[in-house]
């Protein structure tokens, strides 16, 4: 393959991020596909032609990649001979260059036309419960399947699919969504989602083995809400999350306004903001909302998405595209101040930590941590933004109970406990925590009192 046809294909999309009115079109067909499924999930053809969309679309960008891919190798070849003078030799390296950016943009379109197909497993399943398909064993993030195009025994996952479908049961092919990566077809129809593994002929080995264990694990601790192990913890119980109030609507109509006007800033209750901006110069508007206590979080369509309600659903079709885009820019934040006097509403203390993996530590008594102590997942807390959830709510329903806040145990019955139903230190690193945005407000301060 000459350098000249090389060049062709690694620009044709190498460019910065844009959307051609094909792919405009595409994503539109997808949206609106999906918001019909919304609307009435027993429309089973509808969730026929969606997989089936996705199908062609996701196997298009594969191409793209398996062709860049071979290019690449081409391209690599040449270089580890050297016989190619100075000028071909950078051009090469350039092609590349573009080579990987034109593979990178493949995996971000594969990644957002799983997102249609998350937001189809999420009309019929809580991502709550869809969310342990995507660990493993050890609470890793598995890793993402292979590709669709050339996969042994893809035709018997499709006419399993078919056959569920034709039958009434709504399932979805774990392959079209990021967020099912247990199984290879998911049934829908039940109170929890029950991954299903489709096979040709018997496999073995080690992977096979531990997929099948990962699977017996996982439909185990739907079935009985719970386990005495799982995923490495101990005496794990599954416990309803009640639904509460959300802000979709709201958010929506700020686009909608920004859309209009330029910017949009609309607060559902105190100590939360949505913005949405779609002018640079409208960019200052939000210095008067940001300060040091206020965590701003700017929502993108990309992978930080996953297990949460995936912005396919959250956002009308009509607000969906230019998000995609990148042609609004939609901001949401919080004022930790005010999230922390929430929790002591409920008697809990809040100490906000940030660190990527630990939102906040929630805790009884600052002073004796063995009353009780709990850490929010940054994961967790990221659904107040990235599914437009209340606040409030938010704080209720993750604040120390009162039931856990009046337990307590003689020292002979908190010995007596089973060994490996509780951890019987504390970490030191727990007792040591500061708060991330109260020594960001410090600074702020000193900053303020330097100026003239």
């Amino acid at each position: 393959m000459g350098i000249a046809l090389t060049e062709r294909i690694a620009m044709k999309e190498a460019k910065l991020w844009h959307l051609s009115h094909s792919d405009v079109c595409k994503l539109k067909h997808a949206a609106a596909l999906l918001n019909v499924l919304a609307g009435d999930s027993g429309k089973l053809e509808v969730l026929l032609r969606l997989q089936q969309y996705l199908v062609h679309r996701i196997r298009s960008r594969e191409r793209v990649i398996l062709r860049a891919r071979k290019v690449e190798a081409k391209l690599r070849s040449s270089l580890r001979k050297g016989r190619l003078e100075r000028a071909e030799s950078k051009r090469v390296k350039r092609t590349l260059e573009d080579c990987s950016i034109l593979i990178n943009q493949a995996r971000h379109w594969i990644f957002l036309w799983k997102c249609f197909g998350d937001g189809a497993a999420c009309v019929y399943q809580s991502p709550y419960n869809l969310k342990l398909l995507l660990y493993d064993q050890d609470y890793n993030i598995k890793q993402e399947a292979g590709f669709i195009t050339g996969k042994e025994g893809f035709d018997l996952e499709w006419e399993v699919l078919e056959g569920c479908l034709q039958k009434g049961l709504p399932v979805v092919l774990s392959d079209l969504t990021n967020m099912i990566r247990i199984g290879d077809v998911c049934s829908l129809a039940g109170e929890d989602p029950l991954p299903l593994e489709v096979k040709s002929s018997k496999t073995s080995g080690a992977r096979a083995a531990r997929q099948q264990q990962l699977l017996n694990e996982v439909t185990a601790f739907y079935q009985n809400d719970g386990a005495e192990k799982f995923k490495g913890l101990h005496n794990v119980e599954r416990l309803p999350m009640p639904g509460g109030d959300d802000y979709r609507r709201l958010m929506n109509d700020c686009i909608q306004q920004a859309r209009a006007d330029g910017y949009s800033i609309v607060s559902p209750e105190p100590g939360l903001h949505y913005a949405a901006v779609t002018s640079i110069d409208k960019m200052g508007i939000l210095d008067e909302l940001v300060r040091p206590w206020v965590l701003p979080r700017i929502l993108t369509a990309d992978p930080g998405w996953v297990p949460c309600l995936p912005f396919t659903v959250t956002l009308e079709p009509d607000n969906l595209i230019p998000f995609i885009a990148g042609k609004v820019a939609v901001f949401v934040m919080t004022d930790m101040e005010y999230l922390k006097s929430l929790f002591l509403q409920h008697g809990s203390h809040a100490t906000m930590i940030m660190d990527g993996q630990s939102a906040i530590q929630l805790c009884v008594d600052p002073n004796n941590l063995m009353r009780g102590v709990v850490r929010i997942s940054e994961l967790h807390f990221g659904r107040v933004a990235l599914e437009f959830q209340s606040l409030a709510w938010f704080a209720k329903e993750n604040a120390i109970s009162k039931q856990e806040r009046e337990r307590s145990f003689t020292l002979e019955e908190f010995e007596a406990l089973p060994k490996d139903s509780y951890c019987f230190e504390i970490p030191e690193a727990w007792r040591q925590v500061r708060d991330f945005y109260q020594d960001a407000l410090n600074r702020h301060d000193k900053l303020t009192a330097r100026k003239p």
